[in-house]
């Protein structure tokens, strides 16, 4: 039914969205989750004109208590006074929002996402803690399995978007608090204070910072955004890279200056800031 939508947006509002390479988008759908995309603030108003009528056609509601609007802009810029009801209500706006797991701020930070996720880490790493310290039996080798099986995924959600932000590799990794929750976890299970430092830690229980498991899916996508011309993520990368032309310090720009594909071993050395992976 949501294609019905789309085609509705496609006849009634033409050229209106954000525009991608050749395509424009107005925007994404997922089964009850719907995100509307445009680049002019005026043109947001007509397309929910057109859900209006979508959703009165074919008795479909909207939760208005969990409808938001976010500009997106640049840093330190001045939100203007927007005003866009739907079915006559108001529709507040937010200066970041969550969206399929993930936060999104207005003025593109993306660390949020980790300061929430060690939140929801902490909570999985306590469930399996508990679990396990009710099993008999169960070696420490075991344990330590089963934490990487049930915490990292919970740890590593979405790592391919923000997790660009955590690889300089002058900061190290125990900064990061998602990489605290493992290493208070592996100290748990092998009854090791904190006069042990984490990288000794890490090496006695044979499991490797988060970091090492990030890396190798955030190059698989970003080498993608340069290599796979078919993808609708290169063409975001180019649409970037002309939106943001002269910025030498932006993901794009630093992405298209990397000559090979990127690898774990090919990570750029701490002082190279054009081939950092930033966004």
């Amino acid at each position: 039914m949501i294609e019905v939508l789309d085609e509705m947006l496609q006849f009634a509002c033409p050229g209106i969205g954000v525009k991608i390479g050749t395509k424009c988008i107005h925007g994404k759908y997922y089964i009850d989750d719907l995100s509307i995309m445009t680049s002019k603030i005026p043109d947001l108003q007509r397309i929910l004109g057109i859900v209006e009528n979508f959703c009165v056609s074919f008795g479909f509601k909207v939760n208005i208590s969990k409808t938001e609007i976010c500009v997106f802009n640049k840093r330190g810029a001045n939100i203007p006074n927007i005003q866009i009801r739907y079915l006559g209500e108001l529709i507040r706006v937010v200066d970041a929002i969550k969206y399929l797991g993930l936060n999104f701020s207005g003025n593109k930070k993306l660390s949020p996402n980790v300061e929430n996720l060690a939140l929801a880490a902490e909570r999985a790493r306590f469930a399996v803690q508990n679990r396990i310290n009710n099993i008999a039996g169960l070696s420490p080798e075991l344990k330590i399995i089963l934490g990487n099986l049930l915490i990292r995924p919970v740890a590593s959600f979405g790592c391919q978007i923000w997790g660009v932000n955590f690889l300089d590799i002058k900061k190290g990794v125990d900064n990061n608090e998602l990489e605290k929750v493992h290493v208070r976890f592996l100290r748990h299970i092998l009854g090791i204070g904190k006069n042990i430092a984490s990288d000794n830690l890490r090496a006695e229980a044979s499991s490797p910072a988060y970091h090492t498991h990030w890396v190798p899916l955030i190059f698989i996508l970003w080498n993608n955004l340069k290599t796979n011309t078919k993808a609708m993520a290169h063409d975001i990368w180019k649409a970037n890279k002309l939106m943001l032309n002269g910025c030498h310090d932006c993901w794009s720009y630093n992405n298209n200056n990397n000559k090979r594909p990127l690898t774990p071993k090919s990570m750029p050395p701490a002082g190279d800031e054009h081939a950092k992976l930033k966004t």
